[in-house]
């Protein structure tokens, strides 16, 4: 059985603040976005431990597996030619290639939804990518052997119109 709850925005303000911002910036993707199925936020602002007001959004696109995979070519092939990260971190070419990708222009979304580029981490994974933890986390390369597995467990679902929810599993 699956019970789903919202996310209570009690806290500090600068909390309230960053969890108001993400519903924000979740809610212009969805509306907006070409091919969206689904929302989730992962990191310190969807754990609400260690979010300051310098914590940047990571925010997870559930789109198509086609355009998932399309995503992760492009992010890829920038990272191996190297073209791409000589003037842009890796996050900021990951970020460029969901907004191609979603049609979604950054200065339209930085305009509506007022959070700086640098702060919004995109990633565009399948609807379906929690059964898929094993291959992600070998096409992502990275360093941290759990980074999906610490994601799934972490991750916030959006709700249109009402913001972010958990999941409390039971038997």
């Amino acid at each position: 059985m699956v019970t789903t709850h919202l996310v209570n925005n009690s806290g500090t303000s600068d909390k309230i603040f960053m969890r108001g911002w993400a519903t924000s910036l979740a809610d212009y993707i969805f509306r907006y976005g070409k091919g969206v199925k689904g929302l989730e936020l992962f990191g310190s602002i969807a754990r609400g431990d260690t979010m300051t007001m310098d914590s940047d959004f990571d925010v997870i696109v559930c789109v198509s597996t086609m355009d998932a995979l399309l995503w992760m070519l492009e992010v890829r092939r920038a990272v191996e030619d190297d073209v791409d990260l000589y003037n842009e971190s890796l996050a900021s070419v990951r970020r460029r290639k969901a907004l191609e990708c979603l049609g979604i222009s950054p200065v339209d979304l930085e305009a509506a939804v007022g959070i700086q580029p640098w702060k919004q981490d995109f990633f565009l994974f399948p609807h379906d990518w929690r059964d898929l933890l094993d291959e992600l986390q070998l096409l992502g390369h990275h360093s941290d052997p759990n980074f999906m597995r610490n994601i799934a467990r972490d991750a916030l679902t959006f709700v249109p119109n009402q913001g972010f929810a958990f999941s409390v599993f039971s038997w």
